[in-house]
């Protein structure tokens, strides 16, 4: 089945390591169960126990360690981590967004060639961490060209951050948060700097979560930071191309996971029809062949959705120019080029 069934988790997985770890994250939010899970992000509860579930199995060290950092089983696979973004979509956006910002706080530290700081990721990987993006800030928002985060060397290989960050998933828990800033005394784009910081330390002073949800979404400010020649990871035009290279990849799952929300939903659709008709509550006058025509049609756009993302986007993302310490990130491509007129999905005509 190409639709997402729990209940039935038969799909092709290339190893027993990925089977298991898709296997085990279902059986973990079923196990919950829908009632707590809803409790839980109607109340806002922050999501320990998944995060204690991915620490003793170690799955986001098998899913975001690329191979080569981490044990023979782990690597960096674009498809893979497909199939993890739809299962914890399906389950709750809160749940994939934890992922997704540790993807996102990885994607600096995986590309840089600072060696020490992409094993220290490995070992907290290891250890069950979640990892964090600082880009963003209030006043700029996302803007690359544009950051308050400054940095004074301080005569000693390293410098000295002052400036704060906004919109941060997992800031409040990181064990490391890959922070975009510029020097004071270096104008343009060669003034830019990424590096790594550490959301425990006393100068890194954790304001609070700007958003009502399971997930921490922080404003966190660095104070006098000390940011130690070991802690850069990206400087001058390569820090600005890994915010954007990041982005790149990260932000490619949404795609994932919304099709594991849509998935749900249009189950819960179907549940919630065929309890109203058997209770005799469907609308006087109403023609089930329409009903039937409806759910046929959002089945076919699912699977539309499914096919083209399986068979065109992860496949133009896993076949690109650069491999970068294991990590696969996209040429550039325009999609105007492509055929992807319809006629692929004929056979799913109802």
């Amino acid at each position: 089945m190409i639709l997402l069934n729990p209940k039935h988790l038969d799909r092709y997985y290339p190893d027993e390591r990925s089977r298991a770890i898709m296997q085990k994250t279902v059986a973990f939010f079923e196990q919950k169960g829908k009632q707590k899970l809803k409790a839980d992000d109607y109340d806002h509860v922050w999501y320990a126990d998944l995060l204690d579930f991915v620490k003793r199995e170690g799955i986001f060290a098998t899913l975001l360690t690329p191979a080569g950092y981490g044990d023979a089983d782990a690597r960096w696979d674009t498809w893979r981590n497909c199939e993890f973004n739809e299962i914890l979509g399906f389950y709750g956006l809160p749940y994939w967004y934890t992922w997704q910002v540790t993807i996102l706080g990885l994607g600096p530290i995986w590309m840089s060639p600072n060696e020490k700081a992409k094993q220290k990721a490995a070992d907290l990987l290891k250890k069950g961490a979640i990892f964090a993006f600082g880009l963003s800030e209030k006043a700029h928002g996302a803007d690359i060209y544009s950051t308050d985060m400054i940095l004074t060397p301080d005569g000693e290989g390293g410098f000295t951050a002052n400036g704060g960050k906004y919109y941060i998933g997992n800031g409040n828990e990181a064990g490391i948060v890959s922070v975009f800033g510029r020097r004071a005394d270096v104008d343009g784009a060669d003034g830019y700097v990424f590096f790594a910081a550490d959301s425990h330390h006393d100068n890194y002073e954790l304001v609070r979560n700007v958003v009502n949800s399971q997930s921490y979404v922080s404003q966190f400010n660095l104070k006098e930071y000390p940011v130690e020649e070991a802690d850069v990871l990206h400087t001058g035009p390569g820090a600005f191309d890994a915010a954007l290279n990041t982005v790149n990849i990260g932000k490619f799952n949404l795609g994932f996971a919304s099709i594991g929300i849509a998935e749900h939903a249009f189950y819960e659709a179907i549940t919630h029809a065929i309890i109203a008709l058997s209770h005799g509550l469907g609308e006087q006058g109403v023609d089930h062949a329409d009903d039937r025509r409806i759910v046929l049609g959002v089945e076919q756009v699912l699977y539309r959705g499914q096919l083209s993302h399986q068979l065109l986007e992860v496949d133009l993302l896993t076949d690109v120019s650069d491999d970068i310490g294991g990590v696969a990130f996209p040429a550039a491509v325009d999609f105007r080029e492509l055929d992807i007129e319809p006629r692929a999905f004929d056979a799913l005509q109802p």
